[in-house]
């Protein structure tokens, strides 16, 4: 914690925000996901999940799986003065104050959006504000524009994905109406998909020993590929147990990872050979993230890696989060 008298500096404390959390649950008797609930529930009962500490503490600050949609009320809420479909859910007084940033807040200009401040977790922006979350979730406000925005996704730079929103919507949001260009982005919008992996023959099924260089922890000791109807199956050996996951060749199909703490973890998967070297996307589709796997037969490694590290750690199963 910065020193001097509270006012006089700022740190960005998840800490504290956490022990709000836990106020609240010995102050009511229920945890903070339970008024959560109630919230979602006036969305028309959104499903959500959230994670918490080894002692079953809601953590508060961070680690809550809701859907975009969910997202987007949440944002729509603010957006009207914390009302949702004519009904008070937000104290007037607190949607005023909340986006207000600090004046400790403020930054330098060298980092963007984050340097224009911060108020009751939402940050200020050059067009509006937010509530963001790690690897390229938004909430984004814009009282002026009268637009609400949710993004769900998986990037490393935050700001380049404002500087698109600043680049592409703000200008075209009071532009004259062309119904040739809707119906255009309607289609494009229509079409949006991951593409699934596709490649040449099979090469056999391999088990391979981890890569030491793997990002997965040392506790994936092996891999091993066999072919299915569909595709094929791939058997990561884990102290918890194999985790068994259903790989699609030119599609994805979905497995569930059990976790030694209860909650299932949800993949879907694609892969396919190619030059000899089998790979796959492993979407772990309640979060941000990916898996990427390479079976190579002539290295006598398989690579195990993720495209973005997540905050619980390198472990696929920490990622787990208990439904409310």
């Amino acid at each position: 914690m910065p020193d001097g008298e509270p006012g006089e500096a700022w740190a960005y404390n998840q800490v504290g925000t956490y022990l709000v959390a836990q106020a609240i649950a010995a102050a009511t008797g229920e945890p903070v996901t339970a008024h959560v609930r109630r919230l979602l529930d006036r969305f028309g009962g959104a499903d959500a999940k959230a994670q918490r500490t080894f002692q079953g503490h809601d953590l508060g600050f961070s680690g809550m799986h809701v859907t975009t949609p969910t997202i987007l009320a949440l944002a729509q809420t603010w957006l009207d003065g914390g009302v949702w479909d004519g009904e008070r859910v937000v104290p007037a007084d607190y949607a005023a104050l909340a986006p207000i940033p600090s004046p400790a807040s403020l930054g330098s200009d060298d980092v963007g959006d984050w340097s224009l401040g911060y108020g009751h977790s939402f940050w200020s922006q050059r067009h509006g504000y937010r509530g963001d979350g790690a690897f390229g979730q938004y909430l984004v406000v814009l009282p002026e524009q009268d637009v609400a925005v949710a993004i769900t996704s998986e990037v490393e730079n935050m700001q380049d994905v404002l500087d698109l929103l600043w680049r592409h919507l703000i200008p075209s949001i009071d532009v004259e109406p062309d119904p040739e260009a809707d119906a255009e982005l309607a289609r494009r919008l229509a079409a949006l998909a991951h593409p699934p992996l596709a490649g040449d023959e099979r090469h056999g099924s391999p088990t391979l020993p981890r890569a030491a260089s793997s990002e997965l922890p040392e506790a994936f000791s092996s891999a091993a590929l066999e072919p299915s109807d569909d595709g094929h199956v791939l058997l990561l050996d884990h102290p918890a147990g194999t985790l068994v996951t259903r790989i699609g060749d030119g599609e994805w199909l979905e497995s569930r990872w059990p976790t030694p703490r209860g909650p299932e973890v949800s993949v879907v998967a694609s892969g396919a050979w190619r030059d000899g070297v089998f790979v796959a996307a492993l979407r772990l589709v309640e979060t941000p993230h990916t898996v990427l796997v390479e079976l190579d037969p002539s290295a006598g490694a398989a690579r195990l890696n993720w495209r973005l590290v997540p905050l619980t750690g390198p472990d696929p199963l920490s990622t787990a989060a208990f439904p409310f």
